[in-house]
């Protein structure tokens, strides 16, 4: 009986230990600039990625700007970013997703 209840607590440990260290989260913001439109139908999509580790250590080009380029857009109809984070954010990896014409 001791047995199984120590199997059953280490199971869970590790269910729990799993959910907290490998997180994603995904969010819509809007923003208000010049270059931002509210076109209904968007016939691009542009994206951009940077890497952290550590939280001290930046590669890539993930912004705004960046991903217009990567989708040769002028007019942006909306900003997604995402984010992923593994092992409570030793490895971050953010995506700008653009959406424009």
């Amino acid at each position: 009986m001791t047995n199984k209840r120590f199997r059953f607590g280490i199971l869970v440990m590790m269910l729990v230990f799993g959910m907290v260290m490998f997180t994603s989260c995904a969010s819509t913001q809007p923003l208000t600039a010049t270059s931002v439109t509210s076109n209904a139908v968007t016939a691009r999509t542009g994206t951009a990625s940077s890497f952290s580790l550590f939280g001290l250590f930046r590669w890539g080009h993930g912004g705004i700007h960046d991903a217009k380029i990567n989708g040769n857009i002028t007019t942006v109809s909306t900003v997604d970013v995402n984010t992923l984070r593994i092992l409570g954010g030793l490895f971050q990896k953010q995506t700008t997703i653009v959406r424009g014409h």
